[in-house]
């Protein structure tokens, strides 16, 4: 009996040792509080909003993901966020709204001079307009070619123009889909430099991004 009850205490000691290894008594897990779930947190600000949530409520109006409240509560919440997402964007965005205006101005006009231009010297000979398309590279000699490279400039005018669109969409508050938010995803995570991940990414870290793309994109546009 006596080497039957060493063997037991052994037996039990080598079982406890394990736990006692790393500094953890056998009985301290039945002092273990169980683990309550506690009530989600419900987002009022950028600063902890994820992207994704973000993104759900404003393309799809979908506001359950910012926590666990009742409809006038979330409301309330996703007011206060619109409000300071618009505080964040506003500064940079107003400026580079302004110099993409300009641009589109500046870029229809040309084309607008570019095709009566070419209209005119198909028809009659003026040295005057054929300078003037000179100075904006052009070859006054060859009309189709004029023509053609003007094309391009609708193509860019085209594309200037949904920027704006787009830009003056997501600083008013209207209305932004799911494709293009990730389309301006995309974009950033090219500027960056890695992929920005919609879970893990603030709203405020995202429109910091947003942000130094814009006030990079003007200080190349002056360079």
């Amino acid at each position: 009996m006596n080497l039957l009850s060493k063997k037991q205490k052994k037996s039990q000691k080598a079982k406890i040792e394990p736990l006692q290894s790393l500094g953890i008594q056998k009985e301290s897990f039945a002092s273990v509080p169980e683990m309550i779930p506690c009530k989600a947190i419900l987002h009022r600000s950028c600063k902890t909003c994820p992207l994704s949530v973000f993104i759900e409520a404003y393309s799809n109006n979908n506001l359950e993901l910012l926590g666990d409240a009742d409809p006038q509560e979330l409301q309330e919440a996703w007011n206060e966020i619109l409000f300071e997402w618009a505080t964040l964007l506003k500064s940079e965005q107003s400026e580079y709204i302004f110099d993409l205006s300009k641009k589109i101005s500046s870029l229809h006009a040309i084309i607008i001079f570019i095709e009566k231009a070419c209209d005119y010297l198909s028809v009659q000979w003026d040295e005057e307009m054929a300078e003037c398309l000179r100075k904006e590279g052009y070859n006054p000699n060859d009309i189709k070619m004029t023509l053609s490279l003007a094309k391009r400039l609708v193509f860019d005018l085209d594309e200037l123009t949904a920027e704006y669109s787009r830009i003056v969409n997501t600083t008013e508050g209207k209305g932004k889909s799911e494709d293009e938010f990730f389309e301006d995803i995309a974009m950033l995570s090219k500027f960056v430099g890695y992929r920005i991940d919609t879970k893990s990414t603030t709203v405020k870290e995202y429109a910091s991004i947003f942000n130094l793309f814009l006030k990079q994109s003007k200080v190349q546009d002056n360079g």
